[in-house]
């Protein structure tokens, strides 16, 4: 089916759903809407009302398509194509325009920009979009106190407020693939979690040429291109918590951004003993953890980082882990005469702390940080 048959299909279907949609709103005699809904039909009005999204969000990248990359079309074109009034479109792309997302052109008609043509490429850029409309902008809305008096308050989030459910934003995003597939993109394009870069960079202040040959990757996704010129790097998946396989690597990388303390200081305990015997290294590449306030010289990446904190809390009540509690966390964790300390901080141009090497050290040995 062509972009046009998609359009006009969505179009209809937008009809429809808006009148399922304003159905539930229709008072119990049949005389005109009201504003009061059963609570019996929350779930329905829910259901209508992700329709009427989804469907919308559908019709605005169709109508992204019908925009010659290299050409342009006529507004009135477009308002036809997808139903609308031509001056209601035509304010929209203005508003947009003011933003560099699409341009208007002379008499009347429409362009692509660089920004309007890279959300038609790359369809993810649209779902983090859409997540921050429909998720995470919404669980801002409705962020409160748990009340004491309410037995659930210590499991409720904002984003169950904001979605009129009960089921744990983690949970929503296992059955909902779509949800799930947004909350990526929203957590790549707009929380700043470009994996690969950051590990890739981190990697690359390294002189491997006075490292083993022998290194492993354990335990979690790296997020390392495996075209990297990174030599002699293997990856070996590993349970977490369990003892470690590989006791003569170079080199270990753990990723404990997204664990509990907990888990954090058994992994630590665990990679504390292989050290000790073969006088590797480990990489806690930290970029994702909150900054030490005020410690980074351009603000932006500490804004990202605390914006990514609250929207975590916000959907699922829970926490990024804060750069200094690693820190405090690491200086806990012993092995006979010995503890594992922190012997160099990676630093990116913008001081942010990209990754944090650790190695075994005897009591008697300290470092200068």
């Amino acid at each position: 089916m062509d972009n046009l048959a998609q359009l006009e299909s969505s179009t209809s279907a937008l009809a429809t759903a808006i009148q399922g949609l304003a159905l539930c709103f229709q008072s119990n005699d049949g005389q005109g809407a009201s504003s009061i809904i059963d609570p019996r039909r929350t779930l329905q009005v829910d259901q209508a009302r992700r329709n009427v999204l989804s469907i919308i969000t559908k019709i605005k990248t169709l109508i992204l398509a019908c925009i010659p990359r290299t050409d342009t079309v006529s507004i009135k074109d477009v308002a036809d194509l997808a139903h609308v009034a031509e001056s209601q479109l035509r304010r929209v792309i203005r508003l947009t325009a003011t933003q560099g997302f699409l341009r208007e052109e002379p008499h009347g008609y429409i362009g692509h920009t660089a920004l309007s043509e890279a959300f038609f490429d790359n369809p993810l850029l649209l779902d983090a979009a859409i997540f921050m409309a429909e998720s995470a902008a919404p669980a801002a809305l409705k962020m409160d106190a748990p009340n004491p008096d309410d037995s659930e308050g210590d499991n409720r989030t904002a984003y169950n407020l904001a979605v009129g459910g009960t089921k744990p934003f983690h949970m929503a995003c296992q059955e909902q693939p779509r949800l799930s597939r947004q909350y990526r993109a929203y957590l790549q394009y707009a929380a700043g979690m470009h994996v690969g870069e950051t590990l890739a960079d981190t990697l690359a202040q390294f002189n491997w040429s006075n490292t083993r040959n022998a290194r492993e990757l354990p335990n979690f996704e790296t997020g390392v291109d495996s075209d990297a010129d990174l030599p002699n790097i293997q990856i070996m998946p590993r349970a977490l918590g369990t003892k470690q396989p590989i006791t003569d690597a170079g080199l270990y990388i753990l990723h404990v951004s997204s664990f509990s303390l907990g888990m954090i200081q058994k992994e630590l305990q665990i990679h504390c003993g292989v050290l000790r015997a073969n006088k590797g290294i480990v990489l806690i590449p930290t970029a994702y953890l909150l900054p030490e306030p005020g410690n980074i010289c351009n603000i932006l990446p500490e804004a990202i980082a605390r914006s990514r904190d609250l929207g975590m809390l916000q959907l699922s009540n829970e926490s990024e882990l804060e750069f200094t509690e690693l820190l405090h966390l690491i200086g806990t964790v012993r092995n006979g005469s010995g503890r594992l300390a922190v012997t160099r901080r990676l630093v990116s141009s913008n001081n942010t702390v990209t990754g944090l090497v650790l190695e075994y050290q005897a009591e008697h040995i300290n470092y200068d940080l």
